[in-house]
């Protein structure tokens, strides 16, 4: 009878110490998840603040580049492999990249830019540059 109730003792200890083991491991694969998802996002939110930066520093280059100046702007098909809008607000001096779960801006150096006559706009992937007069138009 001894024998069998040291066997039985041993059982529930085995089964105590694996099932710690599990949650241990549990826990452990939560928190890599979420470390996981944290960094997809802080990706996105570092490719759209790169796009928008982008587009800052050409409308500031063909602006400084002075009447005549003309540039192509192509931009990435994607932020963090998700589709992705850019706007311009020459009057706030602003552009905005949004994409899914946030958006990302930055400033920009003129607010002499518009695109159809309109000084707020969307720029798409493929865009054309000009400073005509001394205003920076987006076409």
């Amino acid at each position: 009878m001894a024998v069998s109730g040291k066997i039985g003792q041993t059982s529930l200890e085995f089964l105590y110490t694996a099932s710690f083991i599990v949650l241990l491991f549990s826990v452990m694969l939560l928190l890599y998840l979420q470390a996981q998802q944290e960094q997809e996002s802080l990706s996105r939110a570092a490719e759209a603040r790169l796009v928008c930066h982008r587009i800052a520093a050409q409308l500031s280059a063909i602006a400084t580049a002075g009447d005549g100046a003309k540039a192509e702007l192509v931009l990435p098909p994607s932020v963090g492999g998700r589709a992705y809008s850019a706007h311009v607000a020459a009057d706030n001096r602003s552009i905005t990249v949004s994409y899914e779960g946030g958006a990302e801006g930055c400033g920009s150096f003129t607010s002499n830019i518009e695109s159809g006559g309109s000084k707020k706009f969307q720029i798409s992937q493929r865009a054309t540059i000009s400073n005509i007069g001394g205003k920076v138009v987006v076409e």
